[in-house]
């Protein structure tokens, strides 16, 4: 942040402002009409972008990423994904504007003043300045500043600018964001329905005959049947972009006996200098490949020797070279302690915009908020019984995954979550809750069990990574070169990979853009190739990332619904379970007679009855099986004390018996319901009605021939 370094030198402010640069690139202005570039790289809903224009901001983002991470070099990989990111943001701010213009929403110079200087100033302004030591803001230097800021230099007064853009499209967005909060409404019968489909259970007993039950052989299909899946589920094969499939093969470029032994020179010399280290973490960070490792680790995790030695030896203790996955290492025991190695938890994550892995345009509650919405959770849950936890979980958190098994995480291993969490797993008493912030959010947690402590100990570690040398480049390369010679179309490509056992590998629907391929690091030339070639076109040798990779062209999959010649294969085992669960739904149903009973039935088939307990309509989750939504919708379809038809499911064909319906508890109150569901309304409906927009404006995007 050299800008904001000469804010701090001629005004004496404390800066902490990591993040303000780029913000203020997210949220800038693009000088959309002075297109400078030589080349249109996008035109959205009319409005043209050049090349360089974007070009420039993107090189922005990539400066500001290094000054954040204090790091000088950026790998292909993350600059596609900040090029990723620019575009995006682009997009958004010229789509959003024409919505506010339509609207009027505008931020006043009055409302930007007091958004700078008032009494709540604006959480980039108390960023900017404050101490980053203390965290103290002082909003006199920020008047001062001000008072001067005419004086500074012009680069200065543009980063200032850039700030006041970033703090006047927050704002608009908050004001746009809040408009459509507002205009979301629950009404009581949504709440009693949520209601009732979350507390109204099911008990009963079922049989499953699962389709892998059904040997292929034993079902036969035809294109006239797979003409009609395709037909009646066609919609489900719509795509947004025009995608490409890329077969390929690659040749690894491994290191040489030689190259092996250059490294083993510096690693002996390293070794001399840990011994004497004074600050193992620093040095270990300066000299090794890999970062200081601060987990604590059982006996197991290391190889026998070095458990053998870590655990019997005392702190300080080095051992090595040696080498491990074509890297040199040297280990020192650093630290040793008492730890379970294992914890069991339960959490409620109240997530808040800008939180690791929260979607800007989902989450838009405050970190207030948030905070305020975990403490009074709390207060509810430690007044009330165990299972209550489970149904705030499941109606509340903002963890997709823990959120389907009512809040529990299950058993993890220590130091698998993030520190501040898995600290407050280590520290927490069995059935204790408590709030842990971590930068997913607020956590209400509840530890529900820990095994006994062992022995653990904390293990330094320097790597050296064994890279090829230039001759080892040329010798792969010749290699790959003649495998291309042999491979001049699809069928020779293919006949090439058998005769040199090859392992030939599949990169299935890739976008124009997108910043990998499985298996492949940064391939945008591959890429770029793949949208320029004809199907079945073979590749020249590209060198990707450490990797020689020659490839053809396997499909074109147009923006669309797919036809069926290009997903006919993906079709197929869907037709072949649709004949299967034909077959068992017949097979069933000529076993059941009048008034037969599910045991006498279970018996017949020679299939086991399970049990389902406490089965609800808003959570279909099957024990055993796993997730049936339309049996869901069968079974509390059906009366009681009935056996049903046979019924197919995701996982096979269910016959079932209710026993009993309990249903929902007679209540007036759906507050606590109508107030859940507006919560997560109000968290998807920024983003559903930004996508729906986005979805119907007119976008040309060329980057693909750029980058």
């Amino acid at each position: 942040m050299a800008l904001i370094g000469q804010i701090r030198k001629k005004s004496g402010i404390l800066v902490a402002i990591i993040g303000i640069a780029l913000a203020a690139f997210i949220l800038g202005d693009f000088v959309r009409k002075s297109s400078k570039g030589r080349g249109e790289l996008a035109k959205i809903n009319g409005e043209k972008i050049s090349y360089h224009e974007f070009d420039q901001k993107v090189n922005e983002q990539i400066d500001n990423y290094k000054k954040q991470t204090h790091e000088e070099n950026v790998d292909q990989a993350t600059t596609c994904q900040l090029r990723q990111q620019a575009w995006s943001q682009m997009v958004r701010d010229i789509i959003l504007q024409k919505e506010y213009d339509e609207l009027g929403l505008t931020v006043s110079s009055a409302e930007l003043f007091d958004l700078v200087q008032g009494k709540e100033p604006h959480a980039y302004v108390v960023k900017a300045f404050s101490d980053p030591k203390t965290g103290t803001f002082d909003p006199k230097q920020v008047v001062q500043f001000l008072k001067t800021l005419d004086q500074r230099e012009p680069a200065v007064r543009e980063q200032w600018s850039n700030i006041e853009k970033a703090i006047k499209a927050d704002r608009l967005g908050m004001k746009y964001s809040n408009l459509i909060r507002h205009g979301i409404y629950i009404t009581r019968s949504q709440a009693r329905r949520d209601y009732e489909d979350k507390n109204t259970f099911a008990n009963g007993r079922f049989i499953l005959k699962r389709y892998n039950s059904v040997p292929d052989k034993s079902v036969s299909f035809n294109d006239d049947d797979i003409k009609k899946y395709y037909e009646n589920h066609k919609y489900e094969y719509y795509q947004d972009e025009n995608t490409r499939d890329i077969a390929y093969v690659a040749f690894d470029v491994k290191p040489s006996t030689e190259d092996i032994a250059q490294v083993e020179k510096s690693i002996d010399k390293i070794k001399e200098g840990f011994e004497k280290a004074e600050k193992d973490e620093d040095f270990i960070n300066a000299n090794s490949d890999t970062k200081l490792d601060s987990l604590f680790h059982k006996k197991g995790f290391f190889s026998p020797l070095i458990d053998s030695i870590m655990f019997a030896s005392k702190t300080g203790t080095i051992y090595g070279p040696f080498i491990e996955n074509s890297t040199y290492k040297l280990i020192k025991l650093l630290d040793m302690q008492q730890r379970p190695d294992s914890l069991k938890a339960s959490h409620i994550l109240i997530a808040y915009k800008g939180a690791m892995g929260a979607d800007p345009q989902k989450t838009t509650r405050s970190k207030e908020a948030a905070k305020k919405i975990a403490d009074s959770v709390l207060a509810i849950l430690k007044k009330a019984p165990d299972q209550v936890f489970e149904s705030y979980a499941k109606g509340m958190s903002d963890d997709p995954t823990a959120k389907e098994k009512a809040g529990d995480l299950g058993w993890f291993t220590d130091g698998s979550m993030v520190k501040a969490f898995n600290d407050a797993c280590i520290k927490g008493k069995i059935g204790e809750l408590s709030v842990v912030e971590t930068g997913f959010g607020y956590h209400i947690l509840k530890v529900t069990d820990k095994t006994k402590p062992i022995n653990k100990v904390k293990v330094g570690v320097i790597s050296l990574g064994i890279a090829p040398s230039n001759a080892t480049y040329q010798k792969i390369y010749a290699q790959a070169t003649e495998f291309l010679s042999k491979s001049s179309n699809t069928a020779s490509f293919e006949n090439t990979v058998k005769q040199e056992k090859q392992n030939k590998r599949l990169a299935e629907n890739v976008k124009e853009n997108d910043c990998d391929i499985p298996g492949l690091e940064s391939p945008r030339e591959l890429m770029r190739w793949a949208y320029q070639a004809k199907k079945g076109d073979v590749s020249k040798v590209f060198d990707v990332s450490g990797k020689f990779v020659v490839a053809y062209l396997a499909e074109i999959k147009p923006k669309g619904i797919l036809p069926l010649d290009v997903i006919r294969k993906e079709i197929e085992p869907l037709v072949l379970k649709e004949k299967k669960a034909e077959k068992l739904i017949k097979d069933l149903t000529a076993q059941i007679s009048p008034s037969m009973s599910l045991e006498a039935l279970a018996q017949k088939v020679n299939e086991p009855i399970d049990t389902l307990k406490s089965f609800s309509f808003a959570f279909p989750n099957v024990p055993k099986v796993g997730p049936e939504p339309e049996l869901a919708g069968n079974i509390f379809a059906l009366s009681a004390n009935k056996l049903s038809k046979p019924t197919k499911g995701f996982n096979g064909v269910f016959v079932y018996f209710i026993d009993n319906m309990i249903k929902a508890p007679a209540t007036n109150d759906f507050s606590v319901y109508k107030l859940q569901l507006l919560d997560q309304y109000q968290q998807r409906g920024g983003y559903e009605v930004y996508k729906a927009i986005e979805k119907k404006s007119d976008i040309k995007d060329n980057r693909g021939i750029f980058y």
